[in-house]
């Protein structure tokens, strides 16, 4: 028989599971609408800061897809941060109005994704 609280903690994991589903669903929709918002209006600011966060959420969908295939967590770790730090930095951009290339990867973001306009 099983007990309450085994009951409670597989309740607790189908619930954890379906958040983080729900998560990227909405993080993907977000992303297309903004994207589409935008799409031929000539909002330059806007157009570059969809092109810096697509890249972002890009290699950061594909590094936390590959991430158990890196032999030591702690390389996953930093790779997740550093992109954690450059989307907090792309954010303090655009709130200081500026357009600003991220460090070392958002040139290579604005030429990749230059149909985003």
């Amino acid at each position: 028989m099983i007990s309450k609280d085994e009951k409670q903690i597989a309740l607790l994991g189908y619930a954890s599971a379906l958040l983080l589903y729900i998560h990227v669903i909405f993080f993907i929709a977000a992303l297309v609408a903004a994207i589409l918002y935008n799409s031929g209006k000539g909002h330059l600011f806007a157009s570059f800061h969809l092109r810096q966060m697509t890249g972002i959420a890009l290699i950061s969908i594909l590094m936390n897809a590959f991430a158990s295939a890196v032999p030591n967590g702690f390389i996953a770790l930093l790779l997740i941060s550093f992109m954690v730090l450059l989307a907090a930095l792309g954010l303090l951009s655009a709130l200081r109005e500026q357009q600003e290339s991220l460090p070392f990867i958002g040139g290579y973001f604005q030429e990749f994704f230059s149909f985003i306009k």
